[in-house]
């Protein structure tokens, strides 16, 4: 249950972004570089909303999600909307700081008997520090070529659209995850695919880039809630 619950989760915690510029040809690698690291500023702090599809081979579900990042926080909520979107019920939050907290209300989406809360030490599994791609500078590798930008970054490659200069692929040893349909400057389509075994569709509905300025809240948790670490 516990290795369902993290393939679940982690796949969701990469994200990227852009902007729509002219053709590669007006810029020197310099101007590539910088206009790239300017493009992914975007993802600093942001706020979505959307619907998630996740599919494996034991399971497969729908549901409403909302994103919010600011910085080096990120705050995960998979919900099932009530009636015209009200009291919503919440099947997953995570949590996302110094540590990683996973909180599974009872009656949720996994349909576990009793709240369970996991907490996962980010030094086990390197997120975020290593796979937030804002975290990409210009000392990493870059290979820069008519066809594509790639970005190489602690063992993660990261391609870019050398015309738009937007995020079209992230690519580590187990996982991808394709951006496009692109609305002022972000991807509001994301697919990702976890060793061929668990595929996660995200469509955003909407993107708030001006919330950055407020801190991300954590969430409330069951007092008698289970907690396990990982």
């Amino acid at each position: 249950m516990k290795k369902t619950i993290l393939i679940l989760i982690f796949p969701l915690l990469f994200f990227a972004c852009s902007i729509i510029v002219p053709s590669q040809k007006f810029y020197q690698e310099k101007q590539i570089k910088e206009k790239v690291l300017e493009n992914l500023q975007i993802f600093q702090s942001f706020k979505l909303q959307g619907t998630i599809e996740i599919t494996s081979r034991q399971f497969a579900f729908y549901k409403n999600i909302s994103i919010k990042k600011y910085k080096d926080v990120l705050r995960i909520d998979i919900f099932a909307g009530g009636l015209f979107g009200l009291s919503p019920q919440m099947d997953a939050q995570v949590f996302v700081s110094d540590s990683i907290l996973i909180y599974i209300p009872k009656k949720n989406l996994l349909f576990i008997d009793d709240d369970y809360t996991f907490i996962v030490k980010n030094d086990t599994i390197n997120i975020p520090k290593h796979l937030f791609i804002d975290t990409i500078s210009q000392y990493d590798e870059w290979l820069i070529s008519k066809e594509n930008i790639v970005v190489r970054h602690n063992n993660t490659k990261y391609t870019f659209n050398p015309n738009t200069f937007n995020i079209k692929e992230i690519h580590s040893s187990n996982s991808i995850i394709t951006f496009s349909n692109y609305k002022q400057g972000f991807p509001h389509k994301i697919f990702m695919e976890k060793e061929k075994r668990i595929s996660v569709k995200l469509n955003i509905d909407s993107v708030d880039l001006m919330h950055n300025n407020y801190p991300i809240k954590m969430f409330r948790i069951d007092k008698n809630a289970k907690r396990t670490r990982i």
